[in-house]
């Protein structure tokens, strides 16, 4: 059993002699390659990765940016709302002034109308209380005599307008 075991490990000794021997060059020519590929693949990751990470700090400065323009922007509008506040308020304040003043004025002449209204009110109301006490108590000699009165004061004119005509 010996023998069998040794030519066993014989042939087996030839066999990857020759396998080595054979496939030597081809295996160091695989592995010389894959190790190049590896190396390739290696290098074109990290360079990938670099580029990954500057892109990503551009875009994290970008953020960052954007973030203090906002932060500007905000700032400035709200600057902007509040100038827009005063002066719509300052001009509110001005139109209120003036429909106060308005009305102050239409008041004002509303109240001067009703008292001429009044006085003429009065005055007609006087007159016509007046003609009714007349008439109740004049007598035909007062009238007679009012009558006579009034061509006086004609005829007086009259002279007075021929005289300083003629």
């Amino acid at each position: 059993m010996d023998s069998i075991f040794y030519w066993k490990l014989f042939n087996f000794a030839v066999f990857l002699t020759i396998l080595i021997v054979l496939l030597r060059r081809p295996l160091r020519d695989f592995w010389k390659i894959r190790a190049n590929e590896i190396g390739f693949h290696i290098e074109e990751s990290m360079k990938l990765r670099r580029e990954a990470e500057e892109g990503l700090s551009h875009c994290q400065a970008k953020m960052n940016q954007i973030e203090q323009e906002t932060r500007t922007l905000i700032a400035s509008l709200s600057d902007e709302g509040n100038l827009e506040k005063q002066h719509l308020k300052k001009r509110a304040e001005i139109f209120i002034e003036r429909l106060k003043e308005d009305s102050k004025r239409q008041v004002e002449q509303e109240v001067r109308k009703t008292k001429e209204l009044i006085k003429k009110e009065m005055a007609r109301l006087t007159i016509e209380y007046a003609e009714k006490a007349i008439v109740e108590k004049m007598t035909p000699q007062d009238q007679k005599r009012l009558m006579d009165d009034y061509l006086k004061q004609l005829q007086e004119q009259k002279d007075t307008v021929q005289g300083g005509l003629s």
